[in-house]
């Protein structure tokens, strides 16, 4: 499983920032990972509004 840890939470959270101010202020962003297992639910995995596994695509 992929774990986020504080530094990848601030570079993450700066990414959507820099993302919503490309975009119309309509639009929005949401958060999805792309991984083999998940992502480990820690204090940091609530950034994340949606996950596709290995299962999702097989």
């Amino acid at each position: 499983m992929y774990e986020i840890d504080k530094a990848y939470d601030m570079t993450l959270r700066h990414r959507i920032t820099l993302l919503q101010d490309m975009l119309r202020k309509t639009q929005n962003v949401h958060l999805t990972f792309i991984t083999t297992f998940g992502v480990r639910k820690n204090m940091y995995s609530g950034i994340v509004q949606k996950e596709v596994t290995l299962d999702d695509l097989f």
